[in-house]
């Protein structure tokens, strides 16, 4: 198989389970989380894909996110291809800052214009960012990383 359609067949596998954990009127917070924890296992899988028979070894020095994501943003799938690109790696950056600022503090509230923050200025096809609703938002954003994280190959 093909490395490219790995990568394409893990983007397959995992839409439905996205789309299965982000739900229409949830809590913003907790779909933050949700969204983050996502990312994450994403991350776990690049991983797995990279490193096959030595993911066990890595994945049981219990690296965090910020560990994970270092590692698959040093890797590249094919020369010149690299495993997450460098828009998705300042996204997820600023994904996890904002999730370990609202997940250990009480009460704190998601603002809208922190998760337009996570989009990284990219020109994107909702015209209407500033004027949807956070859960929308927060929506089109997991949509948004999860096609950043895992491109669509096309393999002949």
């Amino acid at each position: 198989m093909s490395e490219l359609f790995k990568f394409t067949e893990l983007r397959y596998n995992m839409l439905p389970i996205l789309t299965d954990s982000i739900r229409d009127g949830d809590d913003p917070l907790g779909t933050l989380l949700r969204v983050h924890l996502f990312a994450e296992s994403v991350m776990d899988k690049l991983i797995h894909i990279s490193f096959s028979e030595k993911t066990n070894a890595i994945l049981s020095l219990n690296l965090s996110f910020k560990q994970k994501m270092d590692l698959t943003s040093k890797l590249m799938i094919v020369d010149d291809v690299p495993l997450i690109s460098d828009l998705a790696v300042g996204s997820l950056r600023k994904l996890n800052k904002l999730r370990n600022k609202h997940a250990h503090e009480f009460n704190s509230e998601l603002k809208n214009r922190d998760v337009l923050e996570l989009f990284m200025g990219e020109g994107l096809p909702y015209g209407d960012l500033e004027r949807a609703d956070i859960n929308i938002n927060l929506k089109r954003y997991s949509y948004f990383i999860f096609g950043h994280m895992l491109p669509k190959f096309d393999v002949a």
